[in-house]
């Protein structure tokens, strides 16, 4: 069965949102894929807007 696609994508936009990052990593000897991700422990400090 399939899905939409949108499973990883969403993933993504909320690990990247938290300040982390998210990877593949490929196994040659399994079918399918690994994927990793971190998320820092503390939200980074927000940037300084020009003008504020």
């Amino acid at each position: 069965m399939g899905g939409s696609g949108l499973g990883l994508a969403i993933c993504a936009a909320i690990i990247e949102l938290h300040g982390g990052r998210i990877w593949v990593r490929n196994r040659v000897a399994v079918r399918g894929a690994v994927f990793c991700f971190t998320v820092p422990r503390e939200p980074e400090p927000p940037m300084p807007s020009d003008g504020d």
